[in-house]
This record gives C-alpha cells, sequence and structure tokens, in this order.
C-alpha cells in the first residue's frame, strides 16, 4: 500500500520559514556570547540582614541562570572567591589580589571552554607593578585583563574598579587607555567594571571617546538609570556607575541591568549589568 501525502504551496512556505528561523536561533546562540560585571560587596558585618552569608546563594543561582562567558566582579574577599569558585564549576577564575594581604580581589571568571592568555594585571597608580595607590587614592585599585579566545573568536578582556574617592580618577583613565593600546593590537576589546563615576563625570567622558558604551550602543536596552541599589527597595537614581564597554569591533545586541530581588534580598548593593555581543 502506498501513502501519498499531500503539501500545499502554504505548507512548504511554511516548513521552510519555521526551518530558517530554527538555523539563524542557531547561528545566533553559537555566535553571541555573554559578559557581566558585578560589584558583588564584601563580606560586611554593618550589613545586617544583607550580610553575604545570608545572599550567597540567591547570587550563585543568578550566576548560574544567566551563565555569562565571562563574569567580573568587584569587591570580592578571598573567603567570597573561594565559594564562588567551589560552586560555579563550569568557570575557571582568573585575577590577582589588590593589596598585600592578599585578601582583596578584582577577578574575573571565564567559562572554560574559553582558553585564557597573556594574563595580567596592573595597579592604577605611577606604580603600576605592584600594590600601590597614588593621586588621591583611599585604596590600592587595579585592572586585571587577559586575552580569551574560543574557536572562533579572540578578544581582550579588562575589569577594573575605580577608587570611590578623590578627584583624580582621570588619571586612572589616561593610564587605562595607554595600557589597552600598548596591549592590544586589532582583537575585539571589553572593557568594564565598577568605575564609581557617572558617565557626564570627566573620567567616564574620557573613556568614551574611545569605547562605546553597551548601554547605548545597543539597539536592546533594559533596565532603569541606576546599577545602585545600596540594599534598598527604593534605588538611587541615575548612579549608572557600572558599565561595560567595547571598541568598535565588537557588536552588542542587547544591554541590561539586572534589579531583582530575591527572598526579599538583593544579591548586592550594586545591580549586575549584562551584555551580549555578536
Amino acid at each position: 500500500m502506498r501513502i501519498f501525502i499531500m503539501i500545499n504551496n502554504l505548507s512548504i512556505k511554511t516548513f521552510l520559514w519555521l526551518l530558517f528561523q530554527s538555523i539563524n536561533l542557531q547561528i545566533f546562540a553559537q555566535n553571541d556570547f555573554c559578559v557581566i560585571t558585578h560589584n558583588i560587596q564584601h563580606c560586611n558585618i554593618n550589613d545586617g540582614l544583607n550580610q553575604w552569608d545570608n545572599r550567597k546563594k540567591i547570587l550563585i543561582v543568578q550566576i548560574q541562570f544567566y551563565f555569562p562567558e565571562i563574569l567580573s566582579i568587584q569587591e570580592s574577599l578571598l573567603y567570597q572567591i573561594n565559594y564562588i569558585k567551589k560552586t560555579t564549576k563550569d568557570h575557571k577564575y582568573l585575577g590577582v589580589c589588590h593589596d598585600d594581604g592578599g585578601q582583596k580581589e578584582e577577578y574575573f571568571y571565564s567559562k572554560k571552554h574559553l582558553k585564557s592568555k597573556q594574563i595580567g594585571a596592573f595597579w592604577l597608580s605611577r606604580i603600576i607593578k605592584i600594590s600601590s595607590k597614588n593621586w588621591d587614592a583611599a585604596l590600592p585599585r587595579i585592572c586585571t585583563h587577559a586575552k580569551c579566545s574560543s574557536k572562533k573568536n579572540q578578544f581582550w578582556v579588562f575589569n577594573t574598579h575605580y577608587n570611590h574617592v578623590g578627584k583624580i580618577a582621570i588619571a586612572s583613565s589616561v593610564l587605562i587607555l595607554t595600557k589597552i593600546a600598548k596591549i592590544n593590537e586589532h582583537h575585539p576589546v571589553i572593557l568594564m567594571g565598577d568605575f564609581n563615576y557617572l558617565e557626564k563625570e570627566s573620567p567616564i567622558k574620557l573613556i568614551t571617546k574611545k569605547y562605546l558604551d553597551s548601554h547605548y550602543s545597543t539597539d536592546h536596552f533594559f533596565g532603569g538609570k541606576s546599577a545602585l541599589n545600596g540594599f534598598n527597595i527604593k534605588t538611587e537614581e541615575n548612579r549608572l556607575v557600572d558599565v561595560i564597554l567595547h571598541n568598535e569591533r565588537l557588536i552588542p545586541t542587547k544591554t541590561a541591568i539586572i534589579s531583582q530581588v530575591i527572598e526579599q534580598h538583593w544579591p548586592s548593593d550594586h545591580f549586575p549589568v549584562i551584555s551580549y555581543f555578536s
């Protein structure tokens, strides 16, 4: 017995359209990669109910949900680093401690399938090779970097955390721009972190003359106007100090500020910022 199946033109068109969309989605998923920057707030007993032990699990679940290729963190202590390393097994961590005590870290994590080389760091100081502070910084500050590569892409990642007081942070911006220009020849660059300055202030204006802010360079942005919450439901307005910047060799497909309260806790006093790049 022979069975004949008749497919009309509309069915064929529908089938081909669905097939085309499926292929497009697969290509999109393969080519796009996700990065997150997050100041996770150090272990501070004065945070009360928002102490690290009360929010560390929701922070990890959040990381695992978005599952970024690159996660840059700021303000972490060794205790926090070890916890993230133990619970986020699909990622490896890169970085050095920014003070001589070996307790304060500015790390970033990359998925294990990404190869990392030329890993290094420099201090935001006149003495860039050792833990130090200059200008009017209250604490030593650092910029960690690595050249990452997958089967299809090579790119540089820079993670930094600017000084939170003082007025000479523009010197940090000059230093970072100089170092990136010296290190990178022609590859895509992502520069992200907690800059502690607003977009209209001179340290950021200098950076954005060279690099694009993914809040604005993408066609698809979702979120508010602040990356700070201070563990308060009513967040501080217009405090966009955590940013993801990139050069013109990368195109952000979408960017968001992730403002999620989970079980009446913020994962941190900063919101993570997430970007997808093609």
